[in-house]
């Protein structure tokens, strides 16, 4: 078996099929690819939509889980454990991939040995209409030379650590004991920057595969949701230190200082914003637990301006973040 696509699902039945279609529209051949769909608990009618989608595709190797509600990370755990590919990839419910890409990016793969490869996307709307990308989408270059993961982190990469932007070895993995941090969101940033350090060979490849469809409902809505994102943001942080201080690299830690700087200032404004005293207070008390603040950023230089006032005063901390919103 050649490749494994793991696909989360929960709540995705509008999307599912043109997600499940766009994988089969590929020149791969079925007997070199498998699909693994876990549904963590969906409330809606992703299971219909799955079992037809699966009676009309009977070719397709298509193995399906259900499990209770566990999250994403949860389900991607199962879903690497059943997987057979040699090579894995990541694909959200939501999204799809473009037509007769994957022969490509595994022709690329298999010509430079490589362990992972990490390739370009587009975000469109829900009606198909593409959206301008975020600063950190944007690469440091575009070349295509091959490098460790280490030194990728340093000539390449950018902070979008989105796994489906990637195909990659299955045995890096499973040497490396490689999983997703379960029940926190933004496990994905915790995850991908492990797959690129253990990655020996690892090269950007300059196509365009994959689709990133962006919801106008937001889980940022919910009030219980964005507390605990905020939360969460700190375990990931704390995680990624634990990380980078257990290995022997300077270019790692320099990667894992300014990408968890940004995550913190990023979610320290978010709080800051929101007009709840009570909230500010048990967000910044962790942050104390964890050793994150006072703010010690010394990069990017900006980030270390606003967090050297963020220690000082709070207050006009926030009033200048007021002059230039989040987005």
């Amino acid at each position: 078996m050649l490749l494994s696509y793991i696909i989360p699902v929960y709540n995705s039945a509008a999307f599912l099929e043109d997600c499940l279609n766009s994988i089969v529209e590929q020149n791969l051949d079925s007997k070199e690819f498998e699909i693994i769909v876990v549904n963590d608990g969906s409330t809606d009618n992703s299971d219909e939509v799955l079992q037809t989608w699966k009676s009309r595709n009977g070719d397709i190797q298509l193995a399906y889980f259900y499990q209770k509600n566990k999250g994403q990370g949860a389900a991607r755990n199962l879903a690497i454990k059943e997987s057979r590919g040699e090579f894995l990839w990541f694909i959200d419910s939501d999204d799809f991939i473009e037509k007769n890409i994957v022969k490509v990016i595994l022709d690329e793969i298999r010509k430079d040995d490589l362990d992972a490869i990490w390739f370009d996307h587009r975000l469109v709307d829900e009606n198909g209409v593409v959206l301008p990308k975020p600063s950190i989408d944007i690469k440091k270059n575009n070349s295509s030379d091959i490098y460790s993961g280490e030194v990728f982190f340093k000539e390449v990469f950018n902070t979008s650590c989105m796994p489906w932007a990637f195909i990659f070895k299955r045995k890096i993995l499973i040497d490396n004991n490689l999983d997703f941090h379960e029940g926190i969101y933004f496990e994905d940033i915790v995850f991908t920057p492990k797959l690129i350090y253990f990655s020996k060979r690892i090269k950007f490849f300059n196509v365009l595969a994959y689709n990133y469809v962006i919801h106008n409902n937001s889980t940022m809505r919910s009030s219980d949701k964005f507390v605990k994102r905020c939360l969460d943001s700190i375990i990931v942080v704390r995680e990624l230190q634990n990380f980078s201080e257990k290995q022997n690299s300077k270019l790692l830690e320099t990667y894992i200082e300014d990408f968890s700087s940004e995550i913190l200032m990023y979610n320290y404004r978010l709080v800051i914003s929101q007009n709840n005293p009570a909230f500010f207070k048990e967000f910044k008390n962790e942050m104390i637990k964890n050793n994150l603040y006072p703010f010690k950023i010394k990069r990017p230089y900006q980030l270390a301006f606003l967090s050297k006032i963020a220690n000082i005063s709070p207050y006009i901390f926030k009033k200048l973040c007021q002059l230039r919103p989040i987005k």
